[in-house]
């Protein structure tokens, strides 16, 4: 019988880089848009961000997730939960930009964030919020009742 090594691994959150952040907790998503907009606002392409918290809701950890084409981008929620279960995070925000500067979701927006919230509910995260950024605006599906 013929044996096959079977190595054992380590999974690893590599810092990369600072983001301003005052250290607060995100009580609005206007807040946390002020984190994100920086980094995906006035890109060209749609970009996700997920953003991880812990249980006072102050970001732990904030991750480009996927970066897709001028008006869609197809990233699995697998993709977006592994940053949450590597961070130990209570819950998470879901941020991508519309290059359009419009801001209004689309229905595979709305669908996403069904989605999303059934999933992190399974595997116990708390979905706080999937926000759409651009450049001067912003949509809260929270705020707008998308969210429990």
């Amino acid at each position: 019988m013929e044996t096959k090594n079977l190595y054992m691994v380590r999974i690893k959150t590599v810092r990369e880089k600072k983001v301003p952040y005052c250290g607060e907790s995100l009580t609005s998503a206007e807040k946390a848009c002020d984190i994100v907009r920086p980094i995906i606002g006035d890109s060209d392409k749609e970009v996700v961000v997920t953003m991880c918290l812990d249980g006072k809701l102050r970001p732990v950890t904030i991750e480009r997730t996927a970066i897709g084409t001028l008006d869609q981008c197809m990233v699995l929620p697998k993709e977006i939960l592994k940053t949450a279960i590597l961070s130990n995070a209570r819950g998470i925000i879901v941020f991508h930009n519309h290059p359009s500067g419009n801001a209004e979701p689309s229905s595979q927006d709305r669908d996403m964030t069904e989605l999303l919230y059934a999933i992190c509910k399974l595997m116990g995260f708390e979905l706080i919020d999937h926000i759409i950024v651009t450049e001067d605006e912003y949509y809260s599906f929270k705020e707008n009742g998308g969210i429990k």
